[in-house]
């Protein structure tokens, strides 16, 4: 009877470790497609905090250029560490902001400010326009 019970728990257990280890990886596909959907269709995006001073830094020069750019508060979503961590396997670091030009990373919040205050950016953002 002793072995049957072991055997009965064994199952429980191993049925919720799957059940989590699927949750798991829905939830990280669903991330993936996100970040992807998000860099593929806008011109220029940016993963922000709304907190982050830095990502008010690299919002405020994008708008002062007055690039059209969609940006995400990714402090605002349920899954933003999975969300950082997707975006450290595609940039290498987990930090933010992240801006992404025509699908390319460009950089953080000091890169692109000085990026839009060199022309560096509008160029970039007019070079990959489909006219």
């Amino acid at each position: 009877m002793k072995s049957y019970l072991n055997i009965f728990v064994l199952l429980i257990i191993g049925s919720a470790h799957a059940k989590q280890n699927y949750s798991l990886s829905w939830r990280q596909d669903r991330v993936q497609k996100f970040v992807k959907e998000a860099i593929e269709e806008n011109d220029v995006v940016a993963f922000t905090k709304s907190y982050c001073p830095y990502s008010h830094r690299a919002r405020k020069a994008l708008a002062s250029a007055g690039i059209d750019f969609k940006h995400y508060d990714i402090d605002k979503m349920p899954d933003m560490r999975m969300i950082q961590d997707e975006l450290q396997r595609i940039t290498g670091a987990r930090t933010v902001p992240r801006v992404f030009i025509h699908q390319k990373f460009y950089g953080g919040g000091t890169d692109t400010a000085q990026g839009v205050a060199s022309g560096e950016v509008q160029s970039l953002v007019q070079g990959g326009k489909k006219e």
